[in-house]
């Protein structure tokens, strides 16, 4: 029963290493602060990405607002005649 345990042992650590990388981790603070630009880099990216699309949204809404108030006046106008 002990052998078992022995064996679960490297199997586990394999199993831990995967789930945080995999390949092991540089701890220096020149990977930390590249990796750190990388993220915002990205994340900049995602943001202005994310912007443009709620510029875009903003500008069809107000179009189809344009478009819902032309119905609505057309449709009081064929209602008064």
């Amino acid at each position: 029963m002990e052998w078992l345990l022995l064996l679960l042992c490297p199997l586990m650590m394999i199993f831990c290493m995967r789930g945080h990388g995999g390949k092991g981790h540089n701890h220096s603070h020149e990977s930390h602060s590249v990796d750190a630009h990388k993220m915002h880099s990205m994340d900049q990216y995602k943001m202005n990405e994310l912007m443009g699309k709620v510029d875009l949204l903003t500008e069809q809404n107000h179009q189809l607002k344009e478009e819902l108030q032309a119905l609505k006046s057309e449709k009081e106008k064929n209602i008064v005649s």
